[in-house]
């Protein structure tokens, strides 16, 4: 919506989100659009109260989670050698070229299209 511009002397766009009439000036608003609430000759979205909520749910998510992390990194290690099966298990596990060295299949390898003994 367009406001007279006494400095100017011409019809000018309100320049403020939301606005729609604004006061003499380009930033202050009088009446906002639908959605909008008129706070301080401001036009504020109704759902920020809405993305607040998402914002700290997620904030205290990411938060828990990291220090779920920083536990599980410090947690001491109870049972070595439950560890150092399990691991020796896991690298058996793997599917490995039967040359020699028994040396890992690359990642892009395609299982559907090539024979792996």
């Amino acid at each position: 919506a367009g406001f007279a511009d006494s400095e100017n002397s011409v019809c000018s766009l309100c320049q403020a989100p939301g606005c729609e009439q604004c006061t003499a000036s380009a930033d202050k608003c009088i009446r906002c659009n639908a959605g909008f609430d008129l706070i301080d000759q401001e036009c504020l979205p109704r759902g920020r109260w809405g993305w607040r909520a998402v914002y700290v749910v997620l904030g205290t998510i990411v938060v828990a989670v990291l220090v779920y992390v920083v536990q599980l990194a410090w947690r001491p290690v109870v049972n070595q050698e439950a560890l150092e099966a399990a691991l020796l298990h896991r690298s058996h596990s793997k599917i490995r070229h039967e040359d020699e060295n028994h040396r890992l299949y690359p990642l892009h390898t395609d299982v559907c299209t090539e024979l792996i003994p």
